[in-house]
């Protein structure tokens, strides 16, 4: 199989620690691509130009991360999606992802329009966005047992790394007591050791 991905990019890092949590390393090769440049291997796949993108042994291209992290999670009967019937799983996959695409957007629409963007009104939306989901997600998290490592550990840890990486300022860490636990007990992992943003 093939992963289209790129290191910067927080969807792509979800997908690249399940396929390490999952052991599927040596059946997946990496592609490096830039979404940004129009790259004609990643447009071939997906013609909206979106990382990650997994062409399956079958010729198959899955596109979106959540998608291709169910696709990879039916490989083995150990589950990431939702063990034993975990339902918080999926509210925190839901709710991570939510966090995730306000973080990102916010940082794309900066970058391409400047620091401006920030105080326009979509701006102001994702920012409150942000701020609500964190303070969500921290009071499931008080609750949440620490050995507990599902697909919505996982994306709720991309999420806090991407906003550590991107938006240091956020200070999320000192106001985000359980969020706080939950990415430095991530952060050990060799999954995420070993995808660093960049």
């Amino acid at each position: 199989m093939k992963l289209f991905i790129n290191d910067s990019s927080p969807y792509s890092r979800v997908v690249r620690v399940v396929v390490l949590e999952k052991g599927l390393s040596e059946s997946v090769s990496v592609v490096w691509s830039n979404p940004w440049a129009d790259d004609k291997g990643l447009l071939e796949h997906n013609p909206v130009g979106r990382i990650p993108v997994l062409l399956t042994h079958d010729g198959v291209a899955i596109t979106e991360s959540l998608l291709i992290a169910q696709y990879l999670d039916s490989l083995s009967s150990l589950s990431l999606l939702q063990p034993a019937g975990d339902l918080r799983c999926v509210q925190l996959v839901g709710l991570g992802l939510g966090l995730m695409e306000a973080a990102f957007t916010q940082v794309v629409s900066e970058k391409f329009e400047g620091a401006l963007i920030r105080d326009s009104f979509f701006g102001r939306r994702r920012e409150q966005a942000i701020a609500r989901s964190l303070l969500r997600l921290n009071d499931i998290m008080q609750s949440r047992p620490c050995e507990a490592f599902t697909l919505g550990e996982i994306v709720i840890g991309v999420a806090l790394s991407y906003l550590a990486f991107r938006a240091p300022l956020n200070e999320w860490q000192s106001r985000f007591l359980s969020l706080r636990d939950l990415h430095e007990r991530l952060s050990v992992r060799s999954s995420f050791q070993q995808t660093p943003f960049k």
